[in-house]
């Protein structure tokens, strides 16, 4: 299940400029809350208004729920229930000749007064995901990203590509060199959140502030893009170095994710997919984080969650962030270089399995252990590890959803 929203239509007066960009969204099943004004205009309509693939909901409030669930290959259910009741309606069953796809649910809003919370089960890899994401925008957009990481590959690379009689000599990229260069792309078109910027976005003053996820990262990574373009010329990431905020901000998945999008740019085929990973927060660094708990310990968080990307076959790790800047063994201690100009892989210089253990081992702030991903912590577990089988004085409550933020820490590692 995935879910759509588009903050271009959050403005009727601009519709007109994203009605092409809506036409090539991919089929489906739609729910249209409250779209009549939309709907009403003929190239959304003639996409999202058909009886066998929509349903427009009219009134839509606080209290609902809206389940949409594929009871078999070929049939959707559309539900509605009410917070507080277990009672559910069916709105509409969906019948298709042909089994839908992964992600068959589709929610589309165009009022700014609305908003939507939307969970999705059972869940899907962030690879289909983002393909969804990217296959969505505009083909300037697509093309863009495309031939800019294609001119930024290093020769080595290159030649991997066509190395196999012409044909991708490591398609799943197992040996992680896609990853290498994108994961250097990365670095360059991304930046932290400032201090200042990441107090504004907490709901209280702590000295372990939240690392929120930066949700327009799309649309931000689309501004980066034409900037490094260099107005048709040879693409530059130098235009990106003394200009901080044309980078695209954000936390740790952030980086994981526009990784993950590089690299499946070119390697479409590959097997890296986004991997939570966490370890255990001492008492002080949890009182930073919890300042309003602190009299309460068993209600904080012990759990350091981070995200990182994983490649499902060698069942190694990749950290965006902490290889280039702390791994001991590849960290760069001077400016990054350009992607173009990254000498070729080899033992001295990319060693995942070497990365993968730092990281397990020695990442947590001092060195002294890392991301293990203990399955006893003591305090309060989040609900999405208690799912895996970790355990600790009690689960995350419903009222307690900040726990489980993934960053970068702010607390003595950066």
């Amino acid at each position: 299940m995935g879910s759509m929203f588009d903050s271009s239509l959050l403005d009727l007066s601009s519709l007109t400029s994203t009605l092409s960009q809506l036409s090539q969204a991919p089929k489906g099943v739609w729910a249209c809350c409250e779209m009549s004004d939309l709907i009403k205009t003929e190239t959304v309509a003639r996409t999202y208004s058909k009886a066998a693939t929509s349903f427009a909901l009219h009134d839509v409030t606080p209290e609902d729920i809206l389940i949409m669930e594929k009871i078999d290959p070929y049939t959707i259910v559309l539900k509605r229930q009410k917070i507080g009741s277990s009672s559910e309606v069916v709105l509409r069953k969906f019948q298709n000749k042909k089994a839908w796809g992964d992600m068959y649910a589709k929610f589309m809003m165009h009022n700014p007064n609305d908003c939507v919370l939307v969970s999705a089960e059972p869940c899907v890899s962030y690879p289909a995901v983002l393909r969804q994401t990217i296959g969505i925008r505009s083909a300037e957009y697509r093309n863009l990203l495309t031939s800019i990481i294609r001119k930024l590959l290093p020769d080595w690379l290159r030649a991997e590509l066509t190395a196999d009689g012409g044909n991708d000599s490591d398609p799943t990229d197992k040996n992680g060199h896609m990853m290498y260069v994108a994961s250097l792309i990365t670095m360059l078109s991304t930046r932290s959140w400032t201090k200042a910027e990441g107090q504004a976005m907490d709901s209280m003053i702590r000295s372990n502030y939240k690392i929120p996820f930066n949700h327009d990262w799309v649309d931000d990574f689309g501004k980066v893009l034409k900037k490094i373009w260099n107005n048709g010329g040879v693409p530059s990431l130098g235009n990106l170095r003394a200009v901080e905020h044309s980078r695209v901000p954000g936390s740790c998945k952030n980086k994981a994710v526009l990784a993950l999008t590089i690299v499946d740019a070119i390697r479409p085929r590959h097997r890296w997919v986004a991997w939570c990973i966490w370890r255990a927060r001492n008492q002080s660094e949890a009182e930073g984080r919890f300042p309003h708990k602190k009299e309460t310990p068993i209600d904080m968080s012990f759990c350091q969650l981070h995200c990182v990307n994983a490649h499902l076959d060698t069942h190694l790790w990749f950290d965006v962030i902490r290889f280039w800047d702390r791994d001991p063994h590849h960290k760069w201690p001077l400016r990054y270089p350009d992607p173009e100009l990254l000498n070729a892989p080899t033992p001295s210089n990319f060693d995942l399995t070497s990365h993968t253990q730092w990281m397990r081992n020695h990442a947590a702030p001092g060195g002294a252990s890392g991301y293990s991903c203990p399955k006893t912590v003591p305090g309060t577990v989040p609900s999405k590890l208690a799912m895996l089988g970790v355990t600790g004085d009690k689960v995350q409550g419903d009222n307690d959803s900040d726990e489980e933020e993934e960053g970068e820490e702010v607390s003595g590692d950066m």
